[in-house]
């Protein structure tokens, strides 16, 4: 039997504030037997559409909420795992031999302490790499850089451990005419970077959050932009900061491993489309559109696998790259942890490498619908006959269980298709059949 373990990303690197929802797309990964923690009572509704898509019982699987912790029931909060009265509930549910394979959507220090707490170590592969913080060095885009040097191309720029190193960083791409930008080393979906520049607008097809702009290329100009934002980069003083030059991006893609100690499984690739700065499409199966770039987008994912593989990283590894509108594949952070596309990945793999692969896209929910339960969402989709077809890999699947006090819910749904036309009908008929929110309308004045 496995254990999963619904955890986020460790709090030392950066914090979710919920994530009841998100850690729910554990159930795509599970298989009837499983015992599954999470940080709340799951949405049913969902885990019945999961397995009903899967057509896998489900039913059979054990859930056991965490205690809560700081976060009480937001998120898991790993120390409270390790809670000596909990730690004998789970093993009174285990088995008392080795053959339990623990499963974490982030193997972080806590993680690694909490199975060593429930003595199975030699259970979950990496588990010694991940107790010395083996998780938080895969996952820094500053050891990215230097793992990454001489394997495959990335951008120009420096690792900067101090204010005076980005100062010089900065001021060497500006007076060579180029654009900057500022990463934080730890940080997801493009919210820790930052487009510096005199003159640049922000595209909004990217994963750059923010765009801040500078008067001149004077050591001045950049000084007041160090004083302002050194802090929000090197979170607080605790890590080093990104400097390197900014791309026009023509596509971003990932390609997704999963890295064992018998080898190395190419899981999927997929294209990350951004709208508003945010990722809000990701189709699988997609790669660079040349045969030139996407050799070298194919060969670099497997020469970074290699290397992250022996440096001791145990589990799924997405590499993400941009290609530029010069046509050069650049590679861009590796995230060593389940990602966004790690369950479609995983649990759609038949409908992605058959004799005829649907086109996958994951999409984010619109912000405009109302407010949505599992059911409603569900219900609507039946109704419209747009549910998905176990046998063709057509129709729409709901990936993540919504929220109500988000704007539309929250969360992704999967859209299956013969192509990229048979895609945007789905979406047309979706959008028609989900009431969207009310809009408050002012009092009407005499």
């Amino acid at each position: 039997m496995r254990v999963l373990i619904a955890n986020d990303i460790d709090e030392n690197l950066f914090l979710r504030k919920d994530t009841r929802a998100w850690s729910q797309r554990v159930f795509w990964l599970g298989e009837p037997g499983d015992l599954v923690i999470v940080p709340d009572t799951p949405d049913i509704a969902f885990v019945e559409h999961v397995g009903l898509v899967r057509q896998k019982d489900l039913s059979t699987v054990r859930v056991s909420v965490a205690p809560p912790g700081k976060y009480g029931t937001k998120m898991i909060d790993m120390s409270a795992l390790c809670n000596p009265g909990y730690i004998d509930t789970l093993r009174t549910m285990l088995p008392s031999d080795d053959s339990v394979e623990i499963v974490l959507l982030f193997p972080s220090i806590a993680a690694a302490r909490f199975v060593e707490a429930l003595g199975r170590s030699a259970t979950i592969e990496g588990q010694e790499f991940f107790r010395q913080g083996g998780a938080n060095l895969s996952n820094s885009k500053a050891a990215f850089r230097a793992l990454a040097t001489g394997v495959v191309p990335i951008a120009d720029g420096d690792v900067c451990f101090t204010r005076e190193e980005a100062h010089c960083a900065i001021l060497d791409l500006l007076a060579s005419g180029r654009r900057v930008l500022i990463k934080k080393v730890q940080a997801g979906g493009g919210v820790g970077n930052e487009l510096l520049s005199v003159d640049s607008p922000l595209p909004s097809h990217i994963g750059v959050l923010t765009a801040r702009r500078i008067p001149d290329h004077s050591k001045q100009s950049v000084q007041d932009y160090l004083d302002e934002r050194w802090q929000w980069a090197s979170m607080d003083g605790r890590l080093p900061v990104v400097v390197e030059e900014f791309h026009d991006v023509r596509a971003s893609f990932a390609i997704e491993y999963h890295l064992t100690d018998s080898g190395i499984t190419l899981l999927g690739t997929s294209r990350l489309d951004y709208e508003n700065n945010r990722i809000c499409r990701e189709i699988f199966g997609d790669m660079p559109s040349s045969q030139r770039s996407s050799a070298e987008f194919r060969h670099g994912g497997e020469s970074l696998a290699v290397k992250y593989r022996h440096l001791g990283y145990r589990g799924y590894i997405c590499f993400d790259a941009i290609v530029t509108e010069a046509g050069q594949v650049l590679f861009t952070e590796a995230n060593a942890r389940t990602a966004t596309g790690t369950h479609v990945n995983v649990a759609f793999q038949q409908f992605l490498a058959g004799a005829t692969p649907s086109r996958l896209a994951q999409v984010a929910s619109d912000r405009g619908w109302g407010a949505l339960s599992t059911a409603a969402f569900l219900r609507a989709v039946r109704d419209h006959h747009l549910d998905f077809d176990p046998d063709t890999g057509h129709g729409i699947v709901m990936m993540t269980p919504p929220l109500s006090d988000r704007p539309g819910g929250g969360f992704m749904y999967l859209i299956g298709s013969a192509d990229e036309a048979g895609a945007a009908v789905y979406q047309e008929k979706l959008l028609k059949c989900v009431p969207r929110a009310e809009r408050e309308t002012a009092p009407a004045t005499s």
